[in-house]
């Protein structure tokens, strides 16, 4: 079974946030996971264009502090990537994105992913859903750290671990994924299978401030 921990933080102090998530980090050992010349992809819920406050982004601090803890181990090919859908489908508008959800600064650091051409990958066969077309980004990855919001969903119940990786698929195909899966269990079942396509490397889930009522965007 898979390692779990959960460590308290009560705001986002940069120095606070950092010590939790070298603790994470370092309880699942994951500087002996990533060699220094990977090319690590960080996958944060970028869902609107809309600031830190109202809690339905990743929050850029705690994105800023696993940045940090990756260049301090020495990982210097890092890129933050996602592919909101709604408004935002036009990727010429991903840089205001960007920069209104407070993600701007990071380009001192690293990549902000502003390429979303996609390819196919292949899960199991017993899956209904036995390939899913994601962005290259994410696809081409040495290592992916997947970085949700904690947050209610008004159809999944909640967005975490799994759900924040719908937003690896290319933003003008989700909604056809709504249409073949009207029904929440046929969806839950398909972001599961998703899930086990991607294979994240690690899951920290932003879970600081969070969202409840009409989520994911409207809580």
């Amino acid at each position: 079974m898979s390692k779990c921990a959960v460590l308290r933080a009560d705001n986002y102090n940069a120095d606070d946030i950092y010590n939790i998530v070298k603790k994470h980090f370092e309880f699942h050992g994951i500087e002996n996971e990533i060699p220094k010349d990977a090319k690590v992809v960080i996958k944060p819920n970028l869902l609107s264009d809309k600031e830190a406050y109202f809690s339905i982004n990743t929050n850029p601090a705690f994105v800023f502090a696993i940045i940090r803890y990756l260049k301090d181990i020495g990982i210097n090919d890092i890129t933050v990537a996602d592919c909101p859908g709604g408004s935002v489908l036009l990727f010429t508008q991903m840089q205001e994105v960007y920069k209104r959800a407070e993600y701007d600064f990071l380009t001192e650091q690293v990549k902000l992913n502003l390429d979303f051409e996609s390819s196919d990958i292949y899960g199991s066969a017993d899956f209904v859903n036995k390939k899913f077309n994601i962005i290259n980004a994410i696809k081409n990855a040495d290592y992916l750290i997947n970085v949700p919001k904690l947050k209610t969903h008004s159809m999944t119940g909640i967005t975490a671990g799994v759900k924040n990786l719908f937003g690896c698929i290319p933003g003008l195909q989700k909604p056809a994924f709504h249409a073949r899966y009207p029904k929440t269990d046929d969806f839950s079942n398909m972001l599961v299978e998703l899930a086990a396509t991607v294979k994240p490397d690690f899951t920290i889930v932003d879970a600081i401030d969070i969202m409840e009522g009409n989520g994911p965007a409207n809580g």
